[in-house]
């Protein structure tokens, strides 16, 4: 056919007949075909816009299940963003009242796929403390395959059961008695009063009856207290009240061969998102504790033993360990925690270390450790420290010397990080503590040997240094970075200076409030208030000038001017 159809012959010089020649005929049906194929073409064409211009929905109803996985997981996310904050909202308390946490439960429980989409959003830190329990605890969240992928922050509790409180009946029970009638108090107050209101939302219904079995525990362990003095110290009588705590008989296996620290590293290798590790004895959002209480009380009601355990076998912060006259505090765990979490490569980029002043400060560790230690932060982008003074009131003066500042000290500078920090917070009350014996030592070498090119954040609390190690610091980073010294005692050189020096590297976030040290010696009250403010971190508005004059928002240094004052 291509041969005919395609000849261009002359008609006139064909030789063959009209049987012959079948080109005429050939194109025609060509031409037919041609005119078909467009036919069909055009109708496939019309089928797909018709398909397109037709909903879906008219085949089937589309409902939530046919978003993707991705947007699922956006969605429910939605339900915990409500409340929560950027940098503390894995610490929340849950005592099943919060609608974020609700609403996941209750979203887990409609289908498989939400379930599936939704869990990770359950847990969103695990705290671990030394008790076989909480062990067991955060090994069953590690292997869940849905809630490890949401764990974004371990919060290790160094809080512990002294050993000696476990070989002294006596002053363990002492102790208890007075945690119990602390506990009581704190509730009663609450509870007597003529309200409508329900304390701690829990029902008076339920905490009355929780709170006539804890005054009835407490009336036990009181004639317990005058048996044990009227025994002079039975041993039997001693060894039969020690066996029944299980808490205490549990810790030595907690602790042997390293296996409570192991137990953390191992889980925190199964939980891909948590790379925020927070540890320490005394927890800025922890109330002393004694609100963790409440909700055991009531669930306790018909449990005395249990409730005799919740509320008197309690474990120790270092600073109330102190107070009590016992130096027995599980320092060494500190220093090994941080070398098995960067020895084994779990990926941390956010390390709080926030801790109460023990009888002594000073922290096992060779140069070879410390260096190996200061290694592994070399990727940590925040580092948080909170040293804090004694907050017991009682016990002996705490008595940190020079040898012990320095040994605490070498700890820190190794945890600082180095050129990925991007936050540095450290608070160090305990390096300023009015009621110590000697004069505060200066915390400035922590900074000096610090290069911190990428820093974004500087925040300096309760910190003696002199104003030459400000200097080389400061000078060191890349501005501008939000500045924020708060109760700064300057050892040497003056606040004068110290501001014209912080104006070149502050953004407008920055702020200089309640300092100490050189002219803020002098100032009256008034004058103090007026040139640094009153507040922490003060309102809009409410800074002082020394704040405004680092942001930029005036030009004249108010303590230069106040010199010039004071010299006329």
């Amino acid at each position: 056919m291509a041969e005919y159809v395609g000849s261009t012959r002359d008609a006139e010089s064909r030789s063959l007949g009209p049987d012959d020649w079948p080109g005429d005929s050939f194109q025609k049906i060509v031409h037919e075909l041609e005119q078909t194929r467009y036919k069909v073409a055009s109708l496939h064409g019309s089928m797909r816009e018709a398909a397109n211009a037709s909903s879906r929905s008219r085949i089937r109803s589309l409902n939530i299940l046919d978003l993707p996985d991705e947007l699922l997981r956006a969605i429910f996310e939605q339900s915990r963003k409500r409340w929560v904050s950027t940098e503390n909202y894995f610490f929340i308390p849950d005592y099943g009242n919060w609608e974020g946490i609700k609403d996941i439960k209750n979203i887990r429980l409609t289908c498989r796929r939400f379930c599936n989409t939704s869990s990770h959003l359950l847990l969103r830190h695990i705290d671990v403390s030394m008790r076989p329990s909480s062990l067991a605890h955060l090994e069953e969240v590690a292997r869940h395959p849905l809630l490890s992928k949401g764990i974004q922050a371990v919060r290790v509790h160094l809080n512990y059961f002294s050993a000696h409180l476990a070989t002294d009946m006596f002053h363990f029970t002492a102790l208890a008695i007075m945690h119990l009638e602390d506990t009581l108090d704190f509730y009663r107050f609450d509870f007597e009063r003529d309200s409508d209101e329900q304390p701690f939302d829990i029902p008076r219904e339920k905490l009355g009856p929780a709170i006539e079995k804890a005054e009835l525990i407490l009336e036990e362990w009181s004639e317990f207290l005058n048996v044990l003095r009227d025994s002079d110290g039975d041993p039997d009588i001693i060894e039969e009240e020690i066996a029944k705590s299980r808490e205490v008989a549990g810790l030595e296996s907690v602790l042997k061969d390293g296996a409570f620290v192991q137990a953390i590293v191992t889980a925190m290798s199964k939980m891909p998102t948590a790379k925020k590790l927070f540890v320490g004895d005394l927890f800025r959002d922890f109330e002393d504790g004694r609100r963790n209480y409440v909700k055991p009380f009531v669930d306790a009601v018909e449990d005395p033993e249990g409730l005799a355990a919740v509320g008197t076998v309690r474990a120790l912060d270092w600073d109330a360990a102190r107070s009590k006259q016992l130096d027995d505090q599980p320092k060494e765990i500190l220093l090994q925690l941080l070398m098995t979490v960067f020895d084994n490569h779990i990926p941390i980029n956010y390390l709080c270390i926030e801790l109460s002043p023990a009888a002594d400060l000073s922290i096992p560790a060779t140069q070879e450790q410390l260096q190996q230690l200061a290694a592994g932060m070399e990727h940590l982008r925040v580092f948080d420290f909170r040293g804090s003074a004694s907050q017991t009131g009682g016990g002996p003066i705490v008595d940190h010397g020079p040898e012990q500042i320095a040994s605490f000290g070498s700890l820190i500078s190794a945890c600082m990080g180095g050129k990925a920090l991007t936050r540095l917070d450290v608070y160090l009350s305990f390096a300023l503590d009015d009621f110590a014996p000697q004069p505060p030592v200066s915390m400035g070498s922590l900074l000096v040997s610090r290069h911190c090119p990428n820093l974004e954040t500087l925040r300096l609390s309760h910190f003696p240094l002199h104003l030459s190690e400000l200097k080389t610091f400061i000078e060191g980073l890349n501005g501008p970075l939000c500045i924020n010294l708060d109760n700064v005692l300057l050892l040497s050189g003056t606040w004068t200076e110290a501001l014209d020096l912080i104006r070149k590297k502050a953004n407008w976030e920055s702020f200089v409030t309640r300092q100490r040290g050189a002219e803020c010696d002098d100032m009256s009250e008034e004058e103090t208030l007026v040139i640094f403010g009153k507040d922490s971190f003060p309102s809009f508005g409410e800074e002082g000038k020394a704040t405004w004059y680092v942001r930029g928002s005036i030009k004249d240094n108010p303590l230069r001017i106040r010199e010039g004052t004071s010299a006329s």
